[in-house]
């Protein structure tokens, strides 16, 4: 009989592949620790000079810097250097508008020009918005530091709850954005799905993350129930992928289910049964079946041909181990769950190029929030948890496409472009 621990790596190496693009090095290889610093024999890199040149300072030398010396005679040379700063202090500026306000007869009311840096009767400008809605999504930063950074250095002064004012704000001027999302995600082919904690007013609210290729929607639900999810995909017809949680079985799609769930599950019933013969000899058998669909996989050009062709031999080799009679308690557990979702299992095989075998991606459009969530705690209101929810969806699609958040709040868009564009892309040249 193999050791626990023998086992339990295996488990880990497929599960580690799931991290990696493509396996350049052996499995085997795959867990050892690199080792700090440059490879031997690697060029060296240093910072490019900047394309742009904003400033140009010429320094006389007239004295010695050591002995102070008056120096004369012939230049012997000119030395070039590069440096890149910013200003830390910015002072906001306060405009008063005086505006002119004329009756139309066509209209039969007053009318007055629209002021086109700010929203309705607000008292800040979108710059001071725009910019505090990024510090909280993209950096992270607290609402507490968002008002001491603006404070700070913009010499701006506002209570903690004025910045809650800003993002309630700029997502309804968003939610056309949210929308053509939730839209796009729909037509796509695959959906990953995932579900996490969400504390709001000493209560357990939930939130469930949709992620595609390029797009990134998250709902805020009072439970963990299956209606909020079922009601988003209510008409969609591709593919979901997701791990084993009865909720998702209510929900009318073609599914795959997340084989790493599946290898967490087998890692934790060893833990508790690290004796259980028919156990250890199911979970053997099961990964010689996947491991080799897994590897080919992550190969760096993968045969899906190939993949597509095993399918058939696959799901007659996990039928055998359903017709198994089995003693073990926890064997039989298995031998459900393989005999219930032996197709959702083994969907990812007949379209490897677009159907991932796990749903890491949905997890990993969570772990952003996760941390959020550590960093600041919880909202207070159900209204501010979903304009955060909202604004926090268009931030991780423009990061799933490119684009650059603070450039496209900035823009007035109602509509994110597929790709970037150059006055909306994270590339810098300077």
């Amino acid at each position: 009989m193999e050791t626990k621990d023998t086992l339990n790596t295996e488990i880990e190496t497929i599960r580690l592949l799931s991290h990696y693009v493509n396996r350049n090095k052996k499995v085997e290889n795959i867990q050892k620790r690199t080792v700090c610093g440059a490879p031997k024999g690697h060029m060296g890199y240093s910072r490019p000079k900047p394309l742009r040149i904003d400033c140009i300072k010429t320094l006389e030398v007239n004295n010695c810097q050591n002995c102070m010396t008056v120096i004369g005679g012939n230049l012997q040379e000119i030395r070039t250097r590069y440096v890149t700063d910013i200003k830390i202090y910015h002072k906001a500026k306060n405009t008063r508008y005086n505006i002119q306000r004329k009756y139309c007869k066509n209209c039969k009311k007053i009318i007055e020009p629209r002021i086109t840096t700010a929203l309705g009767s607000a008292r800040f400008g979108l710059n001071i918005m725009h910019l505090t809605i990024y510090l909280k999504m993209a950096l992270k930063i607290s609402w507490g530091n968002v008002r001491d950074y603006m404070r700070d250095l913009h010499y701006v002064s506002m209570s903690v709850a004025t910045p809650l004012l800003f993002m309630k704000s700029i997502a309804r001027e968003n939610e056309s954005v949210y929308n053509s999302i939730k839209k796009k995600m729909l037509a796509r082919k695959v959906i990953y799905t995932d579900e996490t904690r969400w504390p709001m007013k000493g209560e357990k609210w939930w939130v469930w993350s949709f992620s595609s290729d390029t797009e990134s929607i998250f709902l805020l639900c009072k439970n963990r129930s299956h209606k909020i999810a079922a009601e988003f995909l209510k008409d969609y017809r591709g593919v979901l992928v997701c791990d084993f949680y009865s909720a998702y079985e209510k929900i009318k799609c073609k599914q795959q289910k997340c084989i790493i769930h599946l290898l967490r599950e087998f890692q934790k019933q060893l833990k508790v049964a690290p004796y259980d013969t028919e156990l250890r000899e199911m979970i053997n058998s099961f990964l010689a079946i996947i491991r080799p669909v897994i590897y080919e996989l992550k190969e760096v050009t993968p045969n899906y041909g190939l993949i597509k062709l095993q399918k058939k031999e696959v799901r007659s080799k996990i039928k055998k181990l359903i017709k198994k009679e089995y003693i073990s308690k926890s064997a039989n557990t298995f031998k459900k769950r393989f005999k219930k979702h032996l197709e959702s299992i083994i969907r990812f095989m007949s379209n490897p190029e677009h159907i991932g075998w796990n749903n890491n991606k949905a997890e990993r459009d969570l772990r952003p929030l996760c941390i959020q969530r550590n960093i600041s705690g919880s909202f207070c209101s159900e209204q501010a948890s979903k304009s955060y929810l909202l604004l926090f969806s268009i931030y991780q699609t423009c990061e799933r496409r490119d684009i650059h958040f603070l450039k496209f709040l900035h823009s007035g868009r109602n509509k994110l472009p597929e790709t970037p564009i150059q006055c909306l892309a994270k590339r810098i040249n300077n």
